[in-house]
């Protein structure tokens, strides 16, 4: 096993451009968060990639430190825009990307010991478009690492009916208790040609929940999904991140959120529907519904 690694790590790393692109976007976050995250990434054995940090103009020095880091390592590469939220500067990411797989490190969170090494076996010559592997929520005091409702290993075909309805119905519902959500963005690897071919980025503008957004278009999109059951990413569950605070204007936001997802909701419906001969089919779009309920909710 550790020579086939060798040799997959040996092949990408002399085709002369990054095997994965590694998108980070960096907004007002402690010094000792920032460092670790990105060490985390440097420090792993599978060394054919690149670090896209994207400066979201953060007003402390986080943009400074971003560059000295840039100074030390020539696989990092720096982005500076003006503040426009974290769909904005993951959209910059994928611009620049040169990477063919492309996966995204919020900069609080940090990845798992030799991860890249081992997701490289699994997506070099596959063909599918997204690979997903587990993360782990960090708390404070404990470390909670989810359950998640895919069978391990095996590749789900759009073109197959069942497993389109799966993909979709996943990634629309309100997770159960003690299940992951399907919806992150850091717990994927995403081809890069699929993310430009389709046209794919992030909703810009809206607050919250535009990984969901960006995930359900994805899934759209598709050819085929695969799941490993192996835990690679560290969740920081952060009180002071931008999710965990209230906001003044939750309602516009929510409902600037029902009006991106119940069209998708109904896309997704018309298309079983179809694929089922079963006019009325509303399955998602009542998902949608639970799932809107649910956050209004909390």
């Amino acid at each position: 096993m550790r020579l086939l690694i060798f040799r997959v790590n040996e092949e990408i790393y002399n085709m002369g451009t990054p095997f994965f692109s590694i998108i980070i976007p960096v907004y007002k976050v402690r010094q000792d968060y920032l460092e670790m995250c990105v060490e985390s990434i440097r420090k792993q054995s599978f060394c054919n990639l690149e670090v896209i940090l994207v400066d979201d103009g953060s007003p402390d020095n986080c943009g400074a430190i971003c560059d000295e880091y840039a100074k030390k390592d020539a696989r990092i590469k720096v982005i500076h825009q003006r503040n426009q939220g974290v769909s904005a500067a993951r959209n910059a990411g994928i611009e620049a990307a040169q990477g063919e797989w492309i996966m995204f490190v919020d900069v609080d969170d940090w990845v798992a010991e030799g991860s890249y090494e081992k997701l490289a076996t699994h997506v070099c010559n596959c063909d599918y478009d997204i690979l997903m592997f587990r993360l782990v929520r960090v708390y404070e005091n404990q470390a909670v690492a989810l359950t998640y409702p895919f069978e391990p290993n095996r590749i789900y075909d759009t073109s197959i009916c069942e497993d389109k309805e799966v993909l979709y119905r996943l990634a629309m519902r309100t997770p159960k208790s003690g299940n992951s959500v399907v919806y992150y963005s850091v717990d994927k690897v995403i081809r890069r040609e699929f993310l430009n071919t389709k046209k794919l980025r992030y909703p810009v503008g809206l607050p919250k929940s535009e990984d969901k957004v960006f995930v359900l278009q994805c899934f759209e999109k598709l050819r085929k999904f695969c799941f490993m059951d192996e835990a690679y990413y560290f969740y920081r569950i952060n009180v002071d991140s931008v999710c965990n605070r209230y906001s003044g204007t939750a309602d516009m936001d929510r409902l600037q959120l029902a009006r991106m997802l119940l069209p998708i909701a109904n896309r997704m419906d018309t298309e079983l529907g179809n694929l089922k001969g079963d006019k009325d089919y509303s399955v998602l779009t009542n998902d949608c519904k639970r799932f809107l309920f649910g956050i209004i909710s909390d």
